[in-house]
């Protein structure tokens, strides 16, 4: 997802930006930092805030890689849980007054999940408009 989006929004960099940077005798790494990167920030950030919002929504192999421990982690390299990999594995065997929780987790995942594709959007969208 990042990288295909980078890669569409680098390329509404208008060409006549590059070429005059570099007719202007700057070099490739310059015409990259100083009028690339430039006009292809917000898009760029939009790209990484839509991966960002991708991963919320991982779960099966969120819930194999963290170890879905039910504790609170106290390090960073201890067994954790996220709140997709924590509604897949005790939805099965949940009694209704945990369901109902399991319930009300699902919904702030959503929440959560569509309010950051949402400004993702808007930002790749208004990088786009900037940079035609």
């Amino acid at each position: 997802t990042i990288v295909a989006i980078s890669r569409d929004v680098i390329a509404t960099v208008p060409r006549d930006l590059v070429e005059g940077a570099l007719s202007l005798g700057a070099t490739r790494s310059q015409v990259l930092t100083r009028v690339v990167l430039p006009n292809a920030k917000i898009g760029l950030l939009g790209a990484v805030s839509l991966g960002a919002g991708r991963a919320l929504g991982e779960t099966i192999a969120v819930a194999m890689v963290i170890g879905s421990s039910p504790s609170m982690p106290h390090s960073l390299f201890s067994l954790g849980s996220t709140l997709a990999s924590t509604i897949a594995t005790q939805y099965t065997d949940a009694p209704t007054m945990h369901l109902a929780a399991l319930g009300a987790l699902a919904v702030i995942l959503m929440v959560m999940t569509a309010s950051v594709n949402a400004f993702a959007r808007a930002l790749v969208r208004r990088g786009t408009k900037d940079a035609v």
